[in-house]
Order: C-alpha cells, then structure tokens, then sequence
C-alpha cells in the first residue's frame, strides 16, 4: 500500500505542470552556476598572511584550510613578493611561513617582523630559522619520522585544551628537533600510537618584549592535511586491496594508511583546529580575531543525503528518483521555497545515467522543488587515463543534456563504480566541465570497513583538492562516508556520526549513498530518522556547494583594535545564507559584554569550540559593520 500511495503521488505530481510562477522563481534561484567569488589562491586581505614558495605549492595550500576554518581575513603571497616589498609584513599580524629554503636576508627580516611583536608560525623550518623558533637540530640516530602519531597537549590555557586527547595521525616527513631554554611543546612526536619520542611536534617560544610569538611544526602541515584526506601518493593508480572492477580511492589508503582505531577522529580537521586556535591565542595582544562557523546556523553536522540511479526501476514510465524524492517531502515538516533556502526540508541528489528515464519536465519540477539531478558519467566500470576519461565524461554530458534540456548545468558527481585510477585526473576533467563537487571518495569495500563508522579520510568538512605538488584544484572533495553497499549497519553508523560531531567536537558535513534505484530504501530512511532527531539537515550536494562557495567568498575585513576603548571593529559581506559570526569571548585583559551591528546592539550566544569560548551571531548579508565590545578589567 505504502509503494502505491508514492506511485500515485509521482504521477499526480508529474501532471502539476506547467509550474506556477512562485515555485519557477524559485527554481531560477537555483538555476546559475555556483561559482567562488574570490581567488582561489588568494584571499581579500590581513590581518594573516600566508608566505609561501613557488617551489613548494603545499605552503599556499593554506589558504584552503583557513577557508575551512572560517577565517577569510587574509592574503596570500610569493617569498619572492615579500623579498622584493619587505615593508609589507607590517600590514599583518600573523604570517603562517609555508616550507620552503629561507635566505639569510629572509630570516633576518622575518625575525625582525616577529621582534615587533608578530606570530610566526613555520611549517617545517630550515635550520637558518631554528634559533628564532628556539629549536635545535637533534642529535638522535634518526633524523626524522614519517607517517607516525603525535599527541597534543591538551593542558587548560594551552592551544590544544580542545583538541582530542589521544595520539593522531600526520602524513609526511617530521623532523626532529631539541627544544632550547623558554621554548614549550605543544605537541609530541611519538613513533607508533603508544611510543612517545622525546622529541616535540609542534614548538612554541615567546620572542622579544612585544608579544612576539614563533611556533614551529616539525612536519607540513599543509602536505599533512592533503596526504591524510587524499591518500597515499605513492600508492595512486595501484591495485591493492584485492577487489575486482577499476581502482577506486580506497586503495589510496588500503591496508593501513589510516589507522582504523582512530577511524572516528577526523585526524587532518583535529590539526587545522589547533592550527587555529594557535592563531587566535597567540595573537590576543595585537587582537581578538573574528572568523565565521563552517555551517550555517551554528550547526555542527549537516547530512548531504546522495543516491545513483541507474535506470532500473521502469514501473509506470519513471525510475526510483520522483518516488524517493516524492517520499522526502513527504517526510518534511515543510516543503516551502524558505525551509529549502534554510535547510530545513528534507532534499537529495540524484546522480543519473545519460539515458535515464525522466522527463524533461519531470526534472525541472523537482528541480524547482529543491532537489538535485546531476550526472552519473560511466568508464563501464573500467580504468580511465585522463583524456579517455575526458571523452567520456564529455560525450555522456552531451547526451544527457540533449535528453533533458531543462536539467541545470551539473556541478557535482559521482562516477559509477567510483573508479580512481591515478591521483587526482578527475577533479581536474570535472572542473574543466563546471563540476566542483566529487563524492567519488568511498568508504567502502566491506571486507575492509568491517562495519566500523568512521571517518576515513581524517576529514568530516569538505575541501578542495590538491594536485601531486600541493596546487589547488577548484574541486571539493566530499567523501562517502556511508554508501549502503559496504556492510554497514547504517543506523549504528549514522547515530555514531552525529553523535561525535554535536558531542566531541568532530564536525561534519556527512555524504551518504542511499541508490535512487528504488522508491523506497531502509537505510536512507534510517538516516533522516537520526537526523530529525537532532534536528541535523538532510540537503543536496548543490547546497552544500553553494554554502562552501558563499561561505568561503565571505569578506570578512577592516578588521581593527582599539586597545583604549577595548573594541575590536569589522565589516562583513556575504552570500552565505544563515551565517553566523564568531568573536572570541575574551580579549588579552577584558571580556566581551556587547555586539552592535550598525549601531544598534543584537544578542549573541555564547559557545565553546574547540576550547575556546567564542560569541555566535548572524552575519547579514547586506553588508554592515561590526564592533565588538569587551571590558576594561581593573588592574
């Protein structure tokens, strides 16, 4: 009866046609690309910058975790553009100095520029910088780890008083260093989950009179960050994991590249966070900095709720897509174009062949209705090299466009059969065609999950890719963290997901691959169960691009401190809708006690993230100025 009731109600809604003209405004909300609004590679000003070297493109890939972090209040640049303009640093309060090979003059500027009361904070330094960074080369046998643990101090006023508790994984080398008199140790170097060395990960000492701060990180973590979501680059296009069909991205990381008793900590997004919490803590005597929440709302975990369709389902003329998105409105509280804009209906993406059974006007319906149509491109199941790879994609989106004239121009994916046959070809074609979101990363085979949930790419946020040298591809990468094809026990996985994220701090926005082959589906239905239950969002992956899109192209600048008056002042300009604003609860001798907006006072909450207690308030989009207020305490 239930499979009757969602026949009848596909067919009913397929003759509702043509659309009237509210829900064909809606629909042209979403008609456009979704497109960054600021470089890639850049970002729209200080108070941070981001020093890296040509040499080395992991050093600007930077800029993508402080996107990720929430903080657009920066720039990027060259060595090259430093050296030749040294009067520039003094426009920044914070350098983050990418690996690269340092000159004498280069040092001596930066520790000149660190004197005056500037944190720097350098990944993997040369030797030239060790006695700025109060670090010496260590005497021991090995000259460096690769690919082990460390552990962060979590110690109450230090910068990891957030972080996890236990040993976490990095990827790349780390050297070893000796720590000299007045320099701490934020985090330690171990060599296997359970050995520590006595060697320090991450290094801090306090420079000069001024507040100056240098913090050194014994390894890159930029090249950690991308190792650990991405793979293994010596493993890309190998075979490993014993599986029939194209390689897939498992076998970037399959056996052990990732450490399954640490499968539910995002690893790589536990780093960045400490990353930032260094920044904001060691730049509290210049000032507190404002940066935004990865998810709108203040939420701390969204569902991007994906299925493929591949045609099977050709009962009364349609395929499982218009009865299962059918069945999500009817699962919504509210179905109106607003609870859509504020992701509180229920939505999903359909990843269909280019000979799908869907009418054209039966896609621009539920197009209209929110939900997301977008390409299921096929190698047949075969390995790919770039150009064969681009033809097909190429040759398959133009039939699939001819069929259905109406669809919107794709900009998210999912290849069948997932293959990934070198390291990183598809993101690169899938750009060059408009698609910027992948969710071809997959959690999966069974024999290899062993139905444990987790996270198996370190990450729970999605991020752009990068390149085998470190350059950054327009392309985020969103991996499935829960396919219905792996063995998991979707209930126990989901609950396990949410939980984290809303209980530990492990923030996310989670892609699911429940097949739109049938109208109905348990798992898809146990997942938006455990997500109205926490009243957590299920939304489409061309929602989540347009959130990362706005989000990240927020311009957050002006960013300014009166130490008198003991107000920190900004002005904000976004697209991102829901957004909220984060302003550190404490200033280096006062708290915060108001917020206005365009003169006039408005409420914020008070949450701690990471550690740190920050107030939460929304941003608007129309583009006002900030000012924080904080209190004068006596002395």
């Amino acid at each position: 009866m239930q499979r009757l009731v969602k026949i009848i109600s596909t067919v009913f809604i397929l003759v509702l046609l043509p659309l009237s003209s509210r829900v064909f405004d809606f629909f042209l909300r979403f008609s456009a690309r979704s497109y960054p609004t600021t470089p890639i590679y850049d970002g729209s000003g200080g108070p941070i910058l981001i020093v890296s070297s040509s040499k080395n493109p992991f050093g600007r890939y930077q800029v993508e975790i402080l996107r990720s972090q929430g903080y657009t209040s920066f720039k990027a640049a060259d060595i090259t553009e430093v050296e030749a303009n040294p009067a520039m640093l003094n426009n920044y309060d914070v350098i983050l100095l990418g690996q690269m090979k340092l000159n004498a003059s280069d040092v001596s500027l930066l520790t000149a520029w660190t004197t005056k009361g500037g944190t720097l904070i350098a990944q993997r330094p040369g030797s030239l910088l060790y006695p700025l960074m109060g670090i010496t080369s260590s005497d021991s046998i090995a000259d460096n780890y690769k690919n082990t643990y460390l552990l962060v101090d979590t110690t109450a006023g230090k910068p990891g008083a957030g972080i996890v508790g236990q040993t976490i994984q990095y990827h790349g080398v780390a050297d070893l260093y000796n720590m000299l008199p007045g320099t701490t140790s934020l985090a330690t170097l171990y060599s296997s989950a359970t050995v520590p060395t006595s060697n320090p990960a991450i290094t801090s000492v306090s420079i000069g009179a001024n507040g100056g701060n240098a913090i050194a990180f014994a390894f890159d973590l930029a090249k950690s960050v991308v190792l650990t979501r991405q793979g293994n680059l010596a493993w890309a296009g190998q075979s490993r994991d014993g599986q029939t069909g194209p390689v897939r991205s498992d076998n970037l990381f399959y056996p052990d590249f990732v450490d399954f008793d640490k499968i539910q900590i995002p690893q790589a997004d536990e780093l960045q966070h400490l990353l930032t919490n260094i920044i904001l803590l060691d730049n509290l005597h210049r000032k507190p900095l404002p940066h935004v929440w990865i998810l709108p709302r203040g939420l701390k975990a969204a569902i991007v709720m994906t299925g493929d369709d591949h045609n099977i389902e050709k009962n009364a003329g349609f395929t499982g897509t218009p009865s299962r998105f059918n069945d999500y409105r009817l699962m919504s509280k509210d179905n109106s174009p607003q609870a859509v804009e504020d992701w509180k209906a229920i939505r999903a993406t359909s990843y269909v062949y280019d000979n799908i059974n869907l009418s054209n006007d039966s896609v621009i319906h539920y197009q209209s209705l929110g939900f997301e149509i977008a390409f299921h491109p096929t190698t047949d199941c075969a390995n790919f090299t770039r150009t064969s790879l681009s033809n097909d994609m190429t040759s398959q989106l133009a039939r699939l466009e001819t069929k259905l004239p109406g669809m919107l121009p794709p900009v998210t994916n999912r290849t069948h059969c997932m293959p990934w046959s070198d390291w990183a070809s598809q993101p690169k074609i899938e750009n060059s065609l408009g698609i910027r979101f992948d969710v071809n990363y997959y959690y999966w085979p069974g024999s290899w999950v062993q139905n444990r949930p987790g996270l198996f790419t370190g990450s729970g946020m999605p991020m752009r890719f990068a390149d085998s040298n470190g350059t950054l591809i327009d392309c985020y990468q969103a991996p499935t963290q829960i396919p219905d094809e792996s063995g998991l026990d979707i209930t126990s996985s989901i609950n396990t997901l949410l939980e984290n994220a809303i209980n530990k701090g492990y923030y996310g926005a989670f892609v699911m691959n429940m097949h739109t082959d049938t109208a109905m589906h348990i798992g898809s239905d146990q997942i938006i169960t455990a997500a109205m239950t926490r009243q957590i969002p299920v939304i489409t992956s061309r929602q989540m691009l347009t959130w990362l899109d706005n989000r990240n192209g927020t311009d957050l600048s002006h960013v300014a401190w009166d130490n008198v008056t003991k107000t920190l002042s900004f002005t904000l300009i976004t697209n991102a809708h829901n957004l909220q604003v984060m302003v550190p609860m404490n200033c280096i001798d006062g708290e915060l006690v108001q917020v206005i907006e365009n003169g006039t006072p408005v409420e914020f909450s008070i949450q701690t993230i990471k550690g740190i207690q920050y107030a939460f308030f929304p941003g608007s989009t129309r583009g006002y100025n900030y000012i924080a207020v904080y209190s004068k305490k006596s002395r």
